[in-house]
């Protein structure tokens, strides 16, 4: 399984060393592999070389907005998945827009950071299971979504073929 690749981007030091503790902590105690960076401003964000699979973006900071970037990010086609951090919920009518998978206001309640890490986790990356029945015998398949592979784990039967698209 590939790690849980997230990203904060929080300006507010003392914010962004709590949201960084409540991360990794929500990792470490689901035994989710997992990678954190964390940025203290989009322009940093953006020069970042990696990937993501979950951005938690402040929305008010100096310079270029989260809610900013996130609009540019879609402007180029970048479908990365978004939560939004921010002490003001006017925000969130606006941030509609750009399809956040869901908004915080901070302080951030560590339950609700756990809750949509969660459901984010098992949503778009936790390895799924396909079973088939035959008559009485029954076949688990495992299903890597994003990858586009499957495979048997008992592996594969006489005859039996894997498949990948």
């Amino acid at each position: 399984m590939e790690p849980y690749r997230l990203a904060l981007c929080e300006d507010d030091p003392r914010e962004r060393d709590n949201l960084t503790n409540l991360c990794r902590a929500f990792l470490d105690a689901q035994g989710i592999p997992g990678t954190l960076e964390v940025f203290p401003n989009t322009v940093e964000l953006e020069e970042a070389p990696g990937r993501y699979d979950l951005l938690l973006l402040d929305i008010q900071m100096e310079g270029r907005t989260g809610m900013e970037f996130a609009k540019e990010l879609r402007a180029r086609g970048d479908q990365v998945r978004i939560l939004f951090l921010t002490g003001a919920a006017e925000y969130a009518l606006e941030g509609y827009e750009v399809g956040p998978i869901h908004f915080l206001l901070k302080p951030v309640d560590p339950k609700a950071l756990e809750q949509v890490l969660l459901s984010d986790w098992k949503r778009h990356h936790q390895t799924k299971t396909v079973l088939f029945r035959n008559g009485n015998r029954q076949f688990p398949l495992g299903v890597d979504w994003p990858k586009g592979s499957c495979w048997c784990p008992q592996g594969p039967s006489p005859g039996a073929t894997t498949a990948s698209w």
